[in-house]
């Protein structure tokens, strides 16, 4: 009986984390980091890509009915963005009633550990006034 009592005191006053506990923890905080900063970059170059695609919608001097004087303004602009994710095979620009709508779909693959890469797949589009 005194063994018991012994036992369940050590026990009762036992708290805090152990040290396999906390490289537990700071192995998962670090995969979602490692995560976190493969993603960053390919994330803000889909910002990139929106933020030039709505710049089309303000800029007065293209002719939006030229597809193809379109079609090189947008890609020098991402040139100029740094954008290396989007060429001329992922642009499509379709022509409706009283618009051109210009749409840029592209996916990004990037190796995150080992033979595991990550898919990104972005689709953004804009409408412009003909």
């Amino acid at each position: 009986m005194a063994t018991h009592r012994r036992y369940h005191k050590i026990r009762a006053t036992q708290r805090g984390l152990t040290l396999l506990g906390l490289i537990g923890i700071f192995s998962v905080f670090g995969v979602f980091l490692l995560i976190g900063i493969k993603l960053f970059p390919i994330y803000f170059e889909s910002y990139e890509v929106g933020k030039t695609l709505e710049s089309l919608k303000s800029d007065m001097k293209i002719n939006p009915r030229s597809a193809p004087e379109l079609l090189s303004t947008l890609l020098k602009r991402l040139s100029i963005n740094d954008v290396r994710h989007v060429g001329r095979d992922q642009i499509v620009i379709n022509y409706a009633e009283n618009k051109a709508v210009v749409r840029v779909r592209y996916e990004v693959r990037f190796p995150f550990v080992g033979n595991l890469d990550l898919i990104a797949d972005f689709d953004k589009q804009v409408e412009l006034s003909l």
